[in-house]
């Protein structure tokens, strides 16, 4: 899920969490909140202007940093996209911070990006934000704002998107799992989901038509111990007659888990 303009997670200090940048048109800033837990303030706790933020060696670039009235939490806005790895920042000054914990807090960031995965053709699937209204393919918070979707949807064609190889887990069994709408036309537009452990045999996976609004995609497959890496593949495949208006396929949230 990506963290948008004007969203917020919601951290306790010392504590990590993930923070995804999510870059499409416009202005985006990376947030995240940080709680105060068991912190004994003064008078001036909630003003901003009593702290500061040491970010240690982050390229990162501080954009604005508030503290709640109350005095239980600080929000930090990064105005630049930051580049997958680690931020590690301690609060300095303002208020007294009589039990509070002050280790340095690290935060995973990483951008929320298309992932690598190829498309068939030119524009056959593009990465692009969609719909955050009850509107088809409807709001998910698992998703977030952006996903992979077909770009075009003609009669007689047939349009795949792959992902690069993944490493896998060693367990003999793997859970594969994805998001993923549809509207197509029922009962002769399929988009199906195959894997590949040496992407030369394809088993498949799923086959689906018709409309779903995002639901999750789940299914355990038996590990290949010879090979280190599996592969996704979608394919979306028309019959020769009929486009539903708005027809459309969209992927995102693709994971691959061990099965104890």
């Amino acid at each position: 899920m990506g963290i948008v303009r004007d969203d917020e997670v919601i951290v306790t200090l010392g504590q990590p969490t993930d923070l995804h940048y999510v870059n499409d048109s416009g202005f985006n800033a990376l947030t995240t909140e940080i709680t105060i837990d068991g912190a004994l303030f003064n008078a001036n706790g909630g003003d901003s202007s009593y702290w500061d933020l040491d970010l240690g060696t982050t390229d990162l670039g501080l954009l604005d940093m508030l503290v709640s009235p109350d005095a239980a939490s600080i929000r930090i806005r990064f105005l630049n996209e930051p580049s997958d790895g680690t931020i590690e920042f301690k609060l300095l000054g303002g208020g007294n911070t009589e039990g509070v914990d002050t280790n340095t807090v690290t935060l995973d960031v990483f951008a929320e990006n298309d992932g690598g995965y190829i498309s068939s053709g030119t524009n056959d699937w593009v990465y692009t934000t969609h719909s955050t209204t009850d509107d088809y393919p409807g709001y998910n918070e698992e998703v977030g704002t952006m996903s992979w979707r077909t770009n075009r949807y003609e009669n007689s064609m047939t349009i795949s998107l792959t992902t690069q190889p993944i490493d896998k887990p060693d367990s003999d069994m793997i859970s594969i799992e994805w998001m993923q709408a549809n509207l197509t036309e029922s009962g002769f537009d399929y988009v199906r989901a195959y894997y590949s452990f040496d992407e030369e045999s394809w088993f498949e996976l799923s086959s689906y038509y018709g409309f779903s609004n995002w639901d999750k995609k789940s299914f355990v497959v038996a590990n290949n111990p010879f090979e280190e890496s599996i592969v996704i593949k979608w394919e979306f495949k028309t019959d020769g007659s009929v486009i539903p208006l708005g027809g459309s396929v969209y992927i995102d949230n693709l994971s691959i888990h061990s099965v104890e």
